[in-house]
């Protein structure tokens, strides 16, 4: 599996999940109809989404499983790699040289950088910065 065809799954199960966004009464209103809920049903998920209150843990649970299933997949190097390929170039690594957005999109800190994850890195940073330096970017 390749890091974007992981990202993409959990994308369609949290696009899936029942959740509504409203940014006025007329999409409140509406989220709502759709929810099949009333105001004092539902909860804030930020950024102007909302859940029914029942849903509330399933919500949570999603998103534990999520970083679970992160986790065990970033164990294998090749999809490691990959991984740390797209978050560099989504974070512009050829314009900043820093790592640690990148590495913080994939759960990784400072406490996690062994041998492994290093040489990862290293790779991915070379192959990268080879595909700058071919395209012209930076």
């Amino acid at each position: 599996m390749k890091y974007r065809e992981l990202q993409k799954q959990i994308q369609q199960e949290v696009n899936s999940f029942p959740m509504a966004f409203a940014f006025s009464y007329e999409q409140l209103k509406e989220g709502l109809k759709r929810l099949g809920a009333w105001s004092g049903s539902v909860v804030s998920i930020g950024g102007g989404g909302f859940i029914r209150k029942s849903d509330k843990d399933s919500f949570q649970q999603m998103f534990k499983r999520h970083e679970v299933m992160r986790k065990e997949a970033l164990k294998d190097d090749n999809l490691l790699i990959d991984a740390l390929e797209y978050e560099l170039a989504n974070h512009e690594y050829c314009i900043t040289y820093d790592p640690e957005p990148a590495l913080s999109m994939l759960g990784i800190s400072e406490n996690d950088i062994d041998d492994r994850v290093r040489k990862c890195f290293k790779r991915a940073e070379d192959s990268y910065l080879k595909a700058c330096e071919e395209n012209g970017w930076g």
